[in-house]
């Protein structure tokens, strides 16, 4: 669900300094290469 999916971004941000910009990657990613995501949702 989106919470598990919220985890696994915090997974990859754990310090709060980082996640805007790791956001901001993963969010390219994410329109990038969106159908290898939803493979996982």
């Amino acid at each position: 669900g989106r919470e598990d999916f919220r985890q696994f971004l915090n997974f990859f941000s754990p310090l709060e300094e980082e996640r805007n910009e790791k956001k901001d990657f993963i969010d390219d990613s994410l329109s990038n290469h969106r159908i290898d995501y939803f493979h996982f949702a």
